[in-house]
């Protein structure tokens, strides 16, 4: 009879806990509600600096194109890649990714490349150069110059 009576004891303290856990989490939101948030709040601040789902989802959208280009490149489709990567630069460009629609432009031009337009990859690779020359040394940079060397010497300039 005794070991039933500390069963039922622990059986009881644990319904107790499993309670007191689901009226505290089932509480405190709706609490939460009622707490005075001053406009300065650190939460209502990182809020308003954060990403909006829009730009988030443009950034994945953008580097899902990306991947996808590079893929199409390398199975030779560069016209479906240049495409690709255009629709990318609009997704970046909606994201706001400056460096992301660099990336793209740097992308199109080795399309372009690789389907013999040199010239027009060179115009594309000269606009990339302006705006790559005040940004920080980063691999998209590099990749720029790189690619703007490769068409110079293809065309001969």
């Amino acid at each position: 009879m005794r070991s039933f009576g500390r069963c039922y004891r622990k059986r009881l303290s644990f319904l107790g806990l499993v309670l007191f856990s689901f009226f505290a989490v089932m509480t405190v939101p709706v609490a939460a509600q009622y707490l005075p948030i001053s406009p300065n709040s650190p939460s209502i601040h990182q809020i308003a600096q954060g990403k909006s789902s829009v730009q988030a989802d443009a950034a994945t959208l953008a580097q899902r194109l990306n991947t996808q280009g590079s893929l199409q490149l390398a199975n030779g489709q560069p016209q479906v890649a240049l495409q690709t990567w255009q629709e990318a630069e609009k997704a970046y460009a909606q994201a706001k990714d400056e460096m992301g629609v660099l990336g793209s432009k740097i992308n199109q031009a080795q399309a372009l490349q690789s389907l013999g337009m040199f010239r027009r990859s060179l115009d594309i690779l000269e606009q990339v150069q302006q705006a790559i020359a005040i940004q920080p040394n980063s691999e998209v940079k590099a990749t720029g110059l790189r690619s703007l060397g490769l068409a110079w010497q293809a065309v001969g300039d």
